[in-house]
C-alpha cells in the first residue's frame, strides 16, 4: 500500500461551504445594516510575506463591508496555492467590522530520500520528479513523482518497477518525501510476432515500428527496449498503413506483452479484412473552374487502392488551389459511400469557396537589426493583391534563404473587411557578423594563423563584405570583398573582389594577384545567372631543380596576365545556405581568357557540379557531389599550368593528398594536373552535440584528373572513404577528416588526415 498522509482535505469544502459559513459567522448582521471596514488583519503566515497575501483581498479598509467579497477574498487567498486552509473571523465595533483572515500554510520539502535505485543514478531520478526541496508540499505531485520514475525505468528498459512513496511531518511543520523503488529487471524485446496478416509480411510491419527486436547493434541504438507509449504509437502506424493501402475494415488487438526471463515477447493480431478501391470520382459544390480541371489536382484514379493519406492529400491540394486565387476560407468536405459488394468506395468533394479575399496590411516584427525594406522586397505577396497560399510559403522559403533569421513565421489575420486579411510576419534573427581569429594545424598550410571579419547583413541592409587573412608555412592569402544583392533595389547583384594568394607546393611556388567584378541576376524560380570579369597576375617562381620540364617551362613564361569572364547558371532549393539538409543545388559555368580582352593567356574553361541533400530518419543527412570539368587552350595546344585540374584533398576526392591526383611526369612523378576532370562525393552526416553544432560525417569519394590525350575513364577513377568531425564554430565551419585511399597506388599514403577552414563544399 502506498501511504498517503493525512493532509486537511478542507480546501475545497471550505470554498464550497462559505456561504453557509459567512451566515454562522455573521449572525449580528442583517441585509438593512450598512457597516464599514475598519480594519484587515491576516493571522497564521509563518514562511509567506503578508503583502503576498494582502494584494489579492479586494476588501478594504473604510470601504463598505460585504459577504460576497469576504467568499472571494478566502477564494483567492486559496488561489495563491501556499495555504491547506483558510478561515475568516469578524468583530463588529462602533467603528467598524474588524476582518480576520486565518492561513494555515502547506508545510515546506525539507528533504527528499530516495530508497532502493541500485540501477539507476540518483541525480537522473531527481531529475524527473515534481516535489522539489524546500518548495511548497502538494499531496497531488507524490504521485505524478511516482510515475515519472517509473516511466524513466521503463524507458531505460527495466520493466515491472514499482514505485512507493510516503512523506513525514516534523515537529518543525517541514516534510521529509520518500520513494521506496523496487526496481525491475532490465529485459529486452525478444521477439516481436504478427497474427492474422497476409496482406503485409512480419518484416514490412516490423520496420515501420519505433519499437525494435534486441539487435547485435542494440548496446548502440538502443534497440529492444519496450515502453508502452512507443508501442501504442507504432499500432497506430501500422493502423494507418492498413487504412493507406484500402483495408478500410481492418482491426488490430491490443498488443500482448509477455515479460519472460529471457527477455519480452510482443504478439500483434490484426484482421485485415478486405481491400478497397477508389469507386467514382465527384466534385460539387462551388466551383471556380471546369469540373475536369479540378479533378486533375486530385491526383485520385478510379479503381486506384483506396488510401486515406491520398484523400487527405487531395483536399489539400483543392484548398490550394482554391487558396491560390484568392479564396482562403475555401472548405473542401469529403463524402465517401462504401459499395460493399463490389469492394469500391465512391469519394465527392463538396467544395465552398467562401469570401474571395485579398491581402490587406502586412507587418512586420522581430526584425531588431534588418530594416523592413530588406524584407518586403523577397516576398511574393503584395497587400491589396489576391490571396495566395502558395506565395505565403514562397515568402518563408526566401526570408529563410537570406540567412539572417533563425527562424520565419508568417499568420493571417482579419483586415479591415471580412474579404481582407493582415500577414504577420515574424522573424528571430541570426547572427551574421563575425570578428574572429585563430590559429591551427592543415594537411595543405601546416601550421596557420587566420583573422576574418566577415558581415552577410551590413548594417541590416542585406549588403555583404568580408576581409580575410590568412598566414602559413605553405599558403598566405588575402581577400576583400563586397556584394550589393539587390543593386538599387532591383534584382541585380553586383560585388567585388580583391586578392592576394602565394602558395608554396612540393616543386614549385605561385603567386596570384588580382580582382574581380560580380553581377548576378535571376532568371526563373530558383535559378540565377552570374557573371564576372577578373584579372589576375600569376606568377610560377622557386621552382626545383629536378622539377619537371613542363613546370619548368611554366616559371620560364614570366608573369602570366589572365583577364576573364566567368559566366555561370546555377539553380538552389536548399533550405539553408549555411548548413542545407534538404534541396539540391547545381551550377554551369564557362569561363572564356584571351588577349581580345588584355591578357596575355588564351583558354576556354567549363565545370558543372551538382550538390544534392536529402534528410534521413534520426537527424542524418545523405548528401552527393559530383563535378565534371573540361579546359583547353585557344586556339589550340596544352591548357597551361594554372589553370589545370588538380585532384585529391578535402574538397575533392578525400584520402588523398591535395594535388595529388592527375597526370604525372613519367621522369619526375611530379604531378602536372588535366585537362579534364570527375569526381563525386557520398556522405552521410549525423549530429554529435547538435546545440553546439558538432556533427559527424563518413564519406565515400571517386575522381581523378586526366590529360589531353585521355578519355574520361570510370575505370580509372581513384576511390577513398573515411570518416570526420565538422563543427559550425563563430570562426567558421571547420572540418577535421581523415579518409583512407581504398584503391592505393605506389606513392599514396595510408591515411591522410585534413583539415580546414570554410564551407563544406
Amino acid at each position: 500500500m502506498r501511504k498517503v498522509p493525512l493532509m486537511k482535505k478542507i480546501k475545497t469544502v471550505s470554498v464550497l461551504l462559505l456561504s453557509f459559513f459567512c451566515l454562522i459567522c455573521f449572525p449580528k448582521i442583517s441585509n438593512s445594516q450598512v457597516l464599514k471596514i475598519k480594519d484587515i488583519i491576516v493571522k497564521g503566515n509563518k514562511k509567506i510575506e503578508e503583502d503576498a497575501i494582502r494584494v489579492v483581498i479586494k476588501s478594504k479598509r473604510g470601504e463598505e463591508f460585504s459577504i460576497q467579497t469576504v467568499r472571494e477574498d478566502v477564494k483567492a487567498i486559496y488561489r495563491l496555492g501556499y495555504f491547506d486552509d483558510v478561515k475568516v473571523d469578524y468583530q463588529v465595533t462602533p467603528e467598524g467590522v474588524i476582518l480576520t483572515y486565518i492561513v494555515v500554510e502547506k508545510p515546506l520539502v525539507k528533504s527528499i530520500d530516495i530508497i532502493g535505485n541500485k540501477k539507476m543514478g540518483t541525480d537522473k531520478i531527481k531529475g524527473v520528479i515534481k516535489i522539489k526541496p524546500y518548495s511548497t508540499f502538494e499531496i497531488t505531485q507524490l504521485k505524478e513523482s511516482a510515475s515519472a520514475i517509473e516511466k524513466l525505468y521503463e524507458e531505460d528498459g527495466y520493466y515491472g518497477t514499482t514505485v512507493e512513496y510516503s512523506s513525514e511531518m516534523l515537529p518543525s511543520e517541514a516534510i521529509i518525501v520518500r520513494f521506496n523503488i523496487k526496481e525491475g529487471e532490465k529485459l529486452k524485446i525478444k521477439k516481436i510476432e504478427f497474427a492474422g496478416n497476409k496482406a503485409f509480411s512480419d518484416k514490412i510491419l516490423k520496420k515501420m515500428m519505433n519499437t525494435k527486436e534486441k539487435g547485435i547493434f542494440s548496446i548502440l541504438t538502443g534497440s529492444g527496449t519496450y515502453t508502452r507509449e512507443t508501442l501504442e504509437n507504432d499500432i497506430q502506424i501500422i493502423s494507418n498503413h492498413y487504412f493507406n493501402n484500402g483495408y478500410i475494415e481492418h482491426a488490430i488487438d491490443i498488443p500482448r506483452v509477455k515479460v519472460e526471463k529471457d527477455g519480452i515477447y510482443i504478439t500483434i493480431k490484426i484482421k485485415e479484412g478486405e481491400q478497397f478501391r477508389i469507386g467514382k470520382i465527384g466534385i460539387e459544390g462551388e466551383l471556380i473552374a471546369s469540373a475536369d480541371e479540378l479533378m486533375k489536382e486530385l491526383k485520385l484514379k478510379e479503381d486506384d487502392i483506396f488510401s486515406r493519406e491520398a484523400v487527405r492529400s487531395a483536399i489539400i491540394r483543392l484548398s490550394d488551389y482554391y487558396g491560390d486565387r484568392g479564396y482562403a476560407f475555401a472548405n473542401v468536405l469529403p463524402s465517401s459511400r462504401i459499395r460493399e459488394a463490389e469492394k469500391k468506395i465512391d469519394i465527392t468533394f463538396q467544395i465552398q469557396k467562401g469570401y474571395f479575399t485579398t491581402f490587406d496590411k502586412i507587418y512586420i516584427r522581430g526584425n531588431t537589426k534588418t530594416i523592413d525594406k530588406v524584407i518586403r522586397r523577397e516576398l511574393e505577396i503584395v497587400e491589396a493583391e489576391p490571396y495566395s497560399i502558395s506565395k505565403l510559403k514562397r515568402s518563408r522559403e526566401r526570408l529563410l534563404r537570406l540567412g539572417y533569421f533563425k527562424d520565419v513565421n508568417l499568420s493571417t489575420e482579419k483586415g479591415t473587411s471580412p474579404d481582407k486579411l493582415n500577414v504577420k510576419i515574424s522573424v528571430e534573427e541570426a547572427p551574421t557578423g563575425s570578428i574572429s581569429g585563430g590559429v591551427g594545424f592543415s594537411s595543405i598550410e601546416q601550421l596557420f594563423a587566420v583573422f576574418q571579419i566577415q558581415e552577410r547583413n551590413l548594417f541590416g541592409t542585406g549588403k555583404q563584405a568580408g576581409i580575410t587573412a590568412q598566414l602559413g608555412t605553405k599558403r598566405q592569402f588575402y581577400d576583400i570583398s563586397f556584394t550589393e544583392p539587390r543593386f538599387f533595389d532591383t534584382n541585380l547583384l553586383t560585388g567585388f573582389d580583391a586578392f592576394n594568394l602565394t602558395s608554396t607546393y612540393v616543386d614549385f611556388s605561385r603567386r596570384d594577384t588580382g580582382g574581380a567584378l560580380r553581377f548576378g541576376y535571376p532568371l526563373l524560380k530558383d535559378i540565377y545567372f552570374t557573371t564576372s570579369y577578373r584579372y589576375e597576375l600569376i606568377k610560377i617562381f622557386d621552382v626545383a631543380e629536378g622539377a619537371s620540364s613542363f613546370l619548368k617551362e611554366a616559371e620560364s613564361e614570366g608573369e602570366r596576365r589572365v583577364s576573364s569572364i566567368v559566366s555561370s547558371v546555377s539553380k538552389s532549393t536548399l533550405n539553408n545556405p549555411i548548413d542545407p539538409t534538404s534541396g539540391l543545388y547545381t551550377r554551369l559555368s564557362l569561363g572564356l581568357a584571351g588577349t581580345f580582352l588584355g591578357g596575355n593567356t588564351d583558354f576556354i574553361k567549363t565545370i558543372y557540379s551538382f550538390r544534392y541533400y536529402y534528410p534521413l530518419r534520426w537527424d542524418f543527412v545523405y548528401m552527393f557531389n559530383g563535378e565534371i570539368g573540361y579546359g583547353r587552350k585557344l586556339p589550340s595546344g596544352d591548357l597551361p599550368l594554372i589553370e589545370r585540374f588538380f585532384l585529391g584533398g578535402i574538397n575533392s576526392v578525400r584520402g588523398f593528398r591535395a594535388r595529388s591526383l592527375g597526370p604525372k611526369d613519367p621522369a619526375t612523378g611530379d604531378v602536372l594536373g588535366g585537362n579534364k576532370e570527375l569526381f563525386f562525393n557520398n556522405e552521410i552526416s549525423f549530429p554529435i552535440v547538435r546545440e553546439a553544432g558538432l556533427k559527424g560525417v563518413l564519406f565515400l569519394d571517386a575522381g581523378n584528373a586526366f590529360s589531353e590525350g585521355e578519355d574520361i575513364s570510370l575505370g580509372d577513377l581513384r576511390v577513398g572513404a573515411g570518416w570526420g568531425i565538422r563543427w559550425l564554430s563563430p570562426l567558421g565551419p571547420i572540418s577535421i577528416e581523415l579518409g583512407y585511399p581504398i584503391n592505393k597506388k605506389k606513392g599514396d599514403k595510408s591515411q591522410v588526415i585534413e583539415f580546414s577552414i570554410g564551407r563544406f563544399f
